[in-house]
């Protein structure tokens, strides 16, 4: 395997086992229901695709690399200082997959960097990309499918509610009540930006939708 497609299956097996435990197997099947860790790894890509294709000058394989480590020691919900975890990795090992050894600082920065929600300055386009891909991936209609699987599996002791359209509704408008990102923009691209506003504004259409029940 080439250096990307290492790196994605190191991802895909650590996130795997870690689903075991959050999202268990269900009757006869032998994998975990949901494997929220790699579909976000996965979705925070899809994002960095969309932002490489406005910023071309912006280093591929930075990107890349840096997208399929940045959540390497946060296999599921546990990840305290995952970020610096991840770093070091890359430091420590990434070299050995065949990624280019010029370009390794650059992926380090990036993952080590791209954790917290308040934006600080980056010294990188690469990293800015991976900083905001990270973002964005939490929003939008996937954002609506995340909550009905995670939210009813640990936020339903928050709440203290069963399921039904309403406590949908209910866990789903938090998003919609977060008008931060609207009023402040909090990326360091203006494209991730406009992705967000796309993304929110199909968020609160659904939502406005549900509530209405149409």
């Amino acid at each position: 395997m080439n250096w990307l497609e290492q790196l994605k299956s190191d991802i895909c097996e650590i996130t795997r086992t870690a689903a075991y435990d959050c999202f268990p197997p269900i009757g006869s099947q032998t994998e975990p229901y949901y494997n929220y860790r790699y579909e976000h790894i996965k979705q925070v890509e899809i994002e960095s695709l969309k932002l490489l294709e406005v910023y071309k000058n912006a280093d591929r394989d930075i990107v890349l690399a840096s997208v399929w480590l940045h959540d390497r020691c946060k296999p599921q919900f546990d990840g305290a200082d995952h970020g610096n975890k991840a770093a070091d990795w890359a430091v420590e090992n990434l070299e050995s997959t065949g990624f280019p050894k010029e370009k390794v600082k650059a992926v380090e920065y990036a993952v080590r960097k791209h954790a917290g929600w308040v934006k600080e300055p980056l010294d990188t386009l690469e990293a800015q990309i991976v900083w905001d891909a990270d973002k964005i991936a939490h929003q939008g209609p996937n954002y609506i499918f995340n909550t009905i699987f995670i939210k009813t599996m640990e936020g339903l002791k928050k709440y203290e509610v069963t399921i039904s359209m309403d406590s949908i509704i209910a866990m789903l408008a938090d998003q919609k009540r977060d008008m931060y990102y609207f009023e402040s923009n909090p990326f360091h691209l203006d494209e991730s930006y406009k992705i967000h506003i796309e993304k929110a504004n199909a968020v609160n259409a659904f939502l406005d939708a549900m509530e209405k029940r149409l």
